[in-house]
Protein backbone atom coordinates (compact mmCIF):
# COMPACT_ATOMS: atom_id res chain seq x y z
CA UNK A 1 0.00 0.00 0.00
CA UNK A 2 3.09 2.30 -0.12
CA UNK A 3 3.93 2.41 -3.30
CA UNK A 4 7.10 0.48 -2.76
CA UNK A 5 6.08 -1.96 -5.95
CA UNK A 6 9.73 -3.19 -7.14
CA UNK A 7 10.69 0.11 -5.50
CA UNK A 8 11.11 1.90 -8.32
CA UNK A 9 9.12 5.10 -7.19
CA UNK A 10 12.01 5.45 -4.17
CA UNK A 11 15.10 4.77 -6.33
CA UNK A 12 13.17 7.27 -9.40
CA UNK A 13 12.60 10.06 -6.57
CA UNK A 14 16.13 9.50 -4.94
CA UNK A 15 17.82 9.18 -8.50
CA UNK A 16 15.77 12.51 -9.40
CA UNK A 17 16.92 14.85 -6.02
CA UNK A 18 20.52 13.40 -6.60
CA UNK A 19 20.27 14.88 -10.44
CA UNK A 20 18.87 18.25 -9.10
CA UNK A 21 21.69 18.67 -6.05
CA UNK A 22 24.41 17.63 -8.52
CA UNK A 23 23.03 20.01 -11.33
CA UNK A 24 22.59 22.74 -8.41
CA UNK A 25 25.95 22.35 -7.33
CA UNK A 26 27.85 22.13 -10.60
CA UNK A 27 25.78 25.07 -12.57
CA UNK A 28 23.84 27.10 -9.85
CA UNK A 29 20.95 29.23 -11.10
CA UNK A 30 18.96 28.65 -14.31
CA UNK A 31 19.66 24.77 -14.47
CA UNK A 32 18.24 24.49 -11.04
CA UNK A 33 15.16 26.70 -11.56
CA UNK A 34 14.25 24.52 -15.23
CA UNK A 35 15.21 21.09 -12.89
CA UNK A 36 12.95 22.26 -10.38
CA UNK A 37 9.82 23.06 -12.56
CA UNK A 38 10.71 19.52 -14.33
CA UNK A 39 10.90 17.35 -10.79
CA UNK A 40 7.06 17.36 -10.63
CA UNK A 41 6.78 16.01 -13.68
CA UNK A 42 9.29 13.12 -12.89
CA UNK A 43 7.09 12.58 -9.57
CA UNK A 44 3.68 12.59 -11.66
CA UNK A 45 5.57 10.02 -13.91
CA UNK A 46 7.21 7.60 -11.00
CA UNK A 47 3.77 7.44 -8.21
CA UNK A 48 1.52 7.05 -11.63
CA UNK A 49 -0.61 10.01 -9.77
CA UNK A 50 -1.58 7.75 -6.44
CA UNK A 51 -1.42 9.68 -3.15
CA UNK A 52 -0.53 6.58 -1.54
CA UNK A 53 2.58 6.10 -3.52
CA UNK A 54 5.72 6.91 -1.21
CA UNK A 55 7.47 8.65 -4.62
CA UNK A 56 5.09 11.75 -3.73
CA UNK A 57 7.70 12.43 -0.65
CA UNK A 58 10.18 13.31 -3.53
CA UNK A 59 8.08 16.90 -3.71
CA UNK A 60 8.37 17.25 -0.38
CA UNK A 61 11.98 17.12 -0.15
CA UNK A 62 11.99 19.12 -3.12
CA UNK A 63 10.51 22.27 -1.33
CA UNK A 64 12.89 21.78 1.22
CA UNK A 65 15.56 21.87 -1.29
CA UNK A 66 14.65 24.66 -3.07
CA UNK A 67 13.96 27.01 0.24
CA UNK A 68 17.33 26.56 0.47
CA UNK A 69 19.30 26.47 -2.24
CA UNK A 70 17.27 28.76 -4.75
CA UNK A 71 16.49 32.64 -4.75
CA UNK A 72 13.36 33.15 -3.21
CA UNK A 73 10.96 33.84 -6.24
CA UNK A 74 12.28 30.81 -7.59
CA UNK A 75 11.71 28.58 -5.10
CA UNK A 76 8.18 29.92 -4.23
CA UNK A 77 7.73 29.17 -8.26
CA UNK A 78 8.94 25.47 -7.94
CA UNK A 79 6.84 24.97 -4.15
CA UNK A 80 4.03 26.29 -6.38
CA UNK A 81 4.49 24.24 -9.22
CA UNK A 82 4.26 21.18 -7.31
CA UNK A 83 1.44 22.22 -4.91
CA UNK A 84 -0.25 22.62 -7.99
CA UNK A 85 0.54 19.59 -9.33
CA UNK A 86 -0.85 17.98 -6.32
CA UNK A 87 -4.08 20.04 -6.41
CA UNK A 88 -4.73 18.83 -10.01
CA UNK A 89 -4.46 15.34 -8.72
CA UNK A 90 -6.72 16.01 -5.55
CA UNK A 91 -8.94 17.56 -8.35
CA UNK A 92 -8.93 14.89 -10.54
CA UNK A 93 -8.60 11.97 -8.36
CA UNK A 94 -10.12 12.76 -5.09
CA UNK A 95 -8.66 10.88 -2.45
CA UNK A 96 -7.94 11.43 1.21
CA UNK A 97 -4.15 11.40 0.81
CA UNK A 98 -3.76 14.62 -1.15
CA UNK A 99 -4.22 17.09 1.81
CA UNK A 100 -1.19 15.55 3.61
CA UNK A 101 0.89 15.48 0.64
CA UNK A 102 0.28 19.99 0.09
CA UNK A 103 0.84 20.27 4.09
CA UNK A 104 4.03 18.64 3.58
CA UNK A 105 5.42 20.60 0.77
CA UNK A 106 3.94 23.51 2.30
CA UNK A 107 5.70 23.01 5.96
CA UNK A 108 8.84 21.77 4.89
CA UNK A 109 9.21 24.98 1.77
CA UNK A 110 8.20 27.47 4.70
CA UNK A 111 10.46 25.65 7.31
CA UNK A 112 13.26 25.85 5.16
CA UNK A 113 13.00 28.88 4.16
CA UNK A 114 12.80 30.32 7.81
CA UNK A 115 15.57 28.70 8.48
CA UNK A 116 17.36 30.24 5.26
CA UNK A 117 15.91 33.43 6.43
CA UNK A 118 17.53 32.85 9.96
CA UNK A 119 20.75 31.64 8.87
CA UNK A 120 21.33 34.66 6.75
CA UNK A 121 20.42 37.23 9.48
CA UNK A 122 22.87 35.55 11.88
CA UNK A 123 25.58 35.65 8.90
CA UNK A 124 24.95 39.66 8.80
CA UNK A 125 24.88 40.01 12.48
CA UNK A 126 28.89 37.72 12.83
CA UNK A 127 29.97 40.45 9.73
CA UNK A 128 29.05 42.87 11.43
CA UNK A 129 30.52 42.25 14.87
CA UNK A 130 33.57 41.42 13.06
CA UNK A 131 33.36 45.10 11.09
CA UNK A 132 32.56 46.86 14.52
CA UNK A 133 35.94 44.46 16.23
CA UNK A 134 38.09 45.63 13.73
CA UNK A 135 36.40 49.50 13.66
CA UNK A 136 37.49 49.18 17.89
CA UNK A 137 40.57 47.70 17.47
CA UNK A 138 41.62 50.65 14.52
CA UNK A 139 40.18 53.41 17.10
CA UNK A 140 42.02 51.63 20.04
CA UNK A 141 45.51 51.45 17.33
CA UNK A 142 44.82 55.05 16.83
CA UNK A 143 44.39 56.33 19.93
CA UNK A 144 47.43 54.48 21.16
CA UNK A 145 49.84 55.92 18.47
CA UNK A 146 48.47 59.57 19.64
CA UNK A 147 49.44 58.80 22.94
CA UNK A 148 53.00 57.52 21.77
CA UNK A 149 53.44 60.31 19.63
CA UNK A 150 52.71 62.78 22.94
CA UNK A 151 54.72 61.14 24.74
CA UNK A 152 57.66 60.77 22.20
CA UNK A 153 57.42 64.72 21.20
CA UNK A 154 57.12 65.96 25.01
CA UNK A 155 60.25 64.04 25.93
CA UNK A 156 62.08 65.62 22.94
CA UNK A 157 61.22 68.78 23.39
CA UNK A 158 62.40 68.26 27.29
CA UNK A 159 65.73 67.00 25.93
CA UNK A 160 66.32 69.59 23.60
CA UNK A 161 65.34 72.33 26.61
CA UNK A 162 67.57 70.12 29.41
CA UNK A 163 70.40 70.48 26.23
CA UNK A 164 69.84 74.19 25.42
CA UNK A 165 70.52 74.18 29.01
CA UNK A 166 73.76 72.29 29.48
CA UNK A 167 75.43 74.69 26.60
CA UNK A 168 75.20 78.04 28.45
Amino acid sequence: ALGLAGGWPVAGGAAVLVLWVAIDRLAPGVPAVVLTLVVPAAVVALTGGDPSNIGWFVLVVLAGLVALRLPFVAGLLGWLVSVLVVVVFAVTNPDPGWPNWVAGTALLFWGCWAARYRIGLLERVHRAEAAAAESAAAVERQRLAADLHDIVAHTLAVTVLHLGGVRL
